[in-house]
């Protein structure tokens, strides 16, 4: 069985039934029914961004977040060990880790055979 969505969308609660969430989202393209992306969708995006390193306004700007929902996100990230923060003058630089890939790879790799199932 799949342990994977429980390791991602434990950043925030996105409902009853995680898993099944995940599915419907992956198989309906990534989209909640509300036509909003889901929380599975933006940690994957912040994962890209910060692979090759990425600044705060990249990642917000990449991934449509305000400062609020941005900072929410990297802290879990952070907490996680799937992104780490280098702290320098004047900037502040995201990267993703080694466990952060292998978590982003496994992702793709779901979403990736579940678009192949349709």
């Amino acid at each position: 069985s799949c342990q994977l969505p429980f390791v991602l969308l434990q950043a925030r609660y996105v409902g009853r039934n995680r898993y099944t969430k995940l599915l419907a989202n992956s198989i309906c393209g990534g989209q909640t029914m509300n036509g909003r992306r889901s929380d599975f969708e933006i940690i994957a995006e912040i994962l890209r961004l910060a692979d090759s390193g990425a600044g705060q306004t990249r990642i917000m700007y990449g991934c449509n977040l305000n400062y609020g929902r941005f900072k929410n996100y990297v802290l879990a990230l952070e907490q996680r060990g799937l992104i780490k923060c280098k702290r320098g003058y004047p900037r502040i630089e995201y990267m993703t880790t080694d466990k952060g890939r292998v978590v982003l790879k496994h992702v793709e790799t779901a979403v990736t055979a579940l678009e192949d199932e349709d």
